[in-house]
């Protein structure tokens, strides 16, 4: 891995300008790349990923004054074992891909996870192939949920998907128990 940038600033916020939007979105498409979908493809995956209007703040990775890494944040109380769990997500984590490989990522991931603990949010969640978690998320104390996950997506629709990683935040104790419980997790809405 490259070195990290000496001048990497990474702030959160809670809400971005138009012009903030802007540049937030220019870096998830530049990371993301421009999926060729068909028209079916495209409402589906809107429909599944239809939290970024439920964002209650954003991470920003700067160099200098150019905008490199970008992560949504989201809470919300989803029930396990009968009772409800104060949940963060970690969303659209991205990257410009000019500046991969320097642990612009990684930071931008921990200040997420302590701005999530600060709100007193018990666990953390994102959704990830194997291969990114264990080579960026693991390091920052996720681990694979190891069964499905069930969300509803904007239309209503109950998908079921099986890539989820949580982390503790404030409760290790209750991180652990939805680790090694069987049932499906719930997320009590739309994926981040």
């Amino acid at each position: 891995m490259a070195e990290r940038p000496h001048d990497l600033a990474i702030t959160i916020r809670a809400t971005l300008s138009p012009e903030e939007h802007g540049s937030f979105d220019a870096v998830e498409a530049a990371a993301f790349g421009e999926a060729e979908w068909t028209e079916e493809q495209h409402r589906e995956v809107t429909d599944r990923y239809s939290s970024a209007a439920d964002a209650n703040g954003y991470v920003l990775a700067h160099v200098g004054d150019r905008l490199v890494g970008t992560i949504r944040l989201f809470t919300r109380a989803v029930p396990f074992n009968g009772r409800m769990v104060r949940l963060g997500g970690l969303g659209g984590i991205a990257t410009h891909p000019d500046w991969r490989g320097r642990g612009i990522a990684e930071a931008a991931v921990r200040a997420a996870m302590e701005e999530l603990q600060q709100q007193g949010t018990e666990v953390a969640y994102l959704c990830s192939v194997p291969e990114l978690g264990q080579r960026l998320y693991a390091k920052v104390g996720f681990a694979p949920l190891g069964r499905p996950y069930t969300y509803r997506g904007r239309s209503g629709k109950g998908y079921t998907d099986h890539d989820g990683w949580l982390a503790p935040l404030t409760d290790p104790v209750l991180c652990a128990a939805m680790l090694t419980d069987t049932e499906p997790l719930d997320l009590a809405g739309s994926n981040w």
